[in-house]
């Protein structure tokens, strides 16, 4: 059995999450730093809506001040995330 933590180790986890208990649903943006153990990172997340995988590069952008944030190629099988590290 795979595990998240042989493809990265985190050391932080952001989360903002909006749940609406009437349609039982769970909207938001996840937010993972840590470090990268492999050349393909997989995250299990079964029976979820990816709208988008992106991750911060150590450039700034002047503009904002804020790290940029760069899409990645991933696949999504409807039970694991795979997220291209190179």
């Amino acid at each position: 059995m795979e595990h998240f933590l042989d493809y990265f180790k985190p050391d932080h986890y952001n989360l903002k999450l909006t749940i609406d208990r009437t349609h039982e649903l769970i909207h938001g943006v996840v937010g993972i730093s840590g470090y990268v153990l492999s050349e393909v990172v997989k995250v299990h997340a079964e029976d979820m809506e990816i709208i988008s995988v992106e991750y911060e590069t150590e450039a700034y952008d002047p503009s904002t001040g804020e790290a940029k944030t760069v899409p990645c190629e991933y696949t999504y099988d409807d039970h694991t995330i795979s997220v291209v590290t190179t």
